[in-house]
């Protein structure tokens, strides 16, 4: 998806759109611990328009680095809901770049904590981090991911059209007769809190899923 024309349409009501914000954390800053135990997950995320459009625009600089301090916050609480909780838990912060519009916070818990984990594939070259928030780079510690997206090749395409795309793409994964092709969107990066126990999630080999989040 592409965000190169994102921010040329005036937004106008801003002072709405912070309430909306505030309301937003308002809302998530305590879990739900029924929706928890019964999906293994949730996620705070920026569901205010248009920034949650289909045609998605990142928020000006400024209104981010709001939304970066809510996500901040929400996870300071749920981290604490988490450990009076007990037992495992995946609790990270994801930032995307350059579509910083779909930046969460995520928790999960029980057979979803594997999934989440080891979604996203380790970037070894260098990542860009967003310049807006720039400061939380060194304050915060992070891991450099790859923001992928995968394209499932279809009996109706075309054998240039395939070739484009494996050109584009880092890695391809099979499953059964289906190949997906991994093609990089952007840069992530993951501020993480979790607690897990299983050494074998600790220490497992890193692998991804093409499952819907």
């Amino acid at each position: 998806m592409s965000y190169a024309f994102s921010n040329r349409k005036k937004i106008r009501g801003w002072p709405q759109l912070i309430r909306q914000l505030e309301d937003l954390e308002a809302r998530n800053i305590r879990l739900d611990p029924v929706d928890l135990a019964n999906r293994g997950w949730t996620a705070h995320e920026l569901w205010i328009s248009p920034f949650s459009d289909l045609i998605k625009r990142n928020p000006p600089g400024w209104f981010f680095r709001r939304y970066v301090e809510s996500m901040l916050r929400v996870m300071d609480q749920w981290e604490k809901e988490l450990q009076a909780r007990g037992g495992d838990y995946y609790l990270a912060l994801w930032l995307f770049e350059p579509s910083q519009a779909t930046s969460q916070v995520v928790a999960a818990v029980d057979h979803r904590i594997d999934f989440y984990r080891h979604r996203f594939r380790n970037k070894t070259a260098p990542a860009k981090f967003p310049q807006c928030v720039a400061p939380l780079q060194q304050k915060l510690v992070w891991q450099s991911k790859w923001h992928l997206n995968d394209y499932w090749i279809d009996e109706d395409d075309s054998p240039a059209n395939i070739a484009r795309l494996r050109a584009l793409a880092i890695d391809e994964e099979n499953h059964g007769d289906q190949t997906a092709l991994l093609i990089p969107e952007g840069d992530m990066w993951i501020h993480e809190r979790s607690n897990i126990q299983d050494p074998e999630s600790q220490t497992g080999k890193a692998r991804r899923s093409c499952l819907p989040v």
